[in-house]
């Protein structure tokens, strides 16, 4: 092991390029890719096999307690969202603390919004989730994931998957 990633040690969310502040938490979106199912004579059961140009639809779920520019989270239609970390990483063999920067840009749409609870000594905190069309991570500077559902694109860790199909159809 040469490196120990910790906890976040900071956060920053921007939507359409204004900051968002005490955002609380983001929920980031889960990548599943749509599978077959093959269950055939001679085999000994079925069997699925997901299509890596085929992803489930996507979501994110954005919570804050409505600081400042927390409003403009709960603005149908398109959002821009960028997500940006900082991340406390230990080497191991020289025992120093580093930090690695990460940035999240999402492209969506707000689906839903939880006006939260009202209680005495609490926050009223507002969870906004939005579909998501575009996901991008970036980590230190280079894009890790790259899902552009509505220009066919899944792109993971520099390799373009759907390149080939495309290619294929041009």
């Amino acid at each position: 092991m040469k490196q120990i990633y910790n906890n976040v040690v900071d956060h920053r969310l921007l939507d359409g390029g204004t900051e968002v502040e005490d955002v609380t938490s983001v929920e980031l979106p889960t990548i599943s890719y749509k599978a077959s199912t093959f269950d055939v004579a001679g085999m000994a059961g079925a069997l699925e096999v997901p299509d890596m140009n085929s992803i489930e639809a996507m979501s994110i779920t954005i919570s804050h307690n409505n600081g400042v520019n927390g409003t403009l989270l709960n603005v149908p239609g398109k959002h821009l969202v960028e997500f940006r970390i900082a991340r406390q990483r230990l080497s191991v063999s020289s025992g120093d603390l580093g930090y690695e920067g990460g940035k999240y840009r999402v492209t969506g749409m707000l689906k839903s919004q939880k006006e939260g609870t009202v209680e005495r000594g609490n926050p009223i905190g507002t969870t906004n989730e939005y579909s998501v069309s575009r996901y991008e991570r970036e980590v230190d500077g280079v894009v890790v994931t790259l899902i552009d559902v509505v220009a066919g694109i899944v792109k993971i860790n520099g390799v373009d998957y759907s390149s080939k199909v495309r290619s294929l159809l041009n």
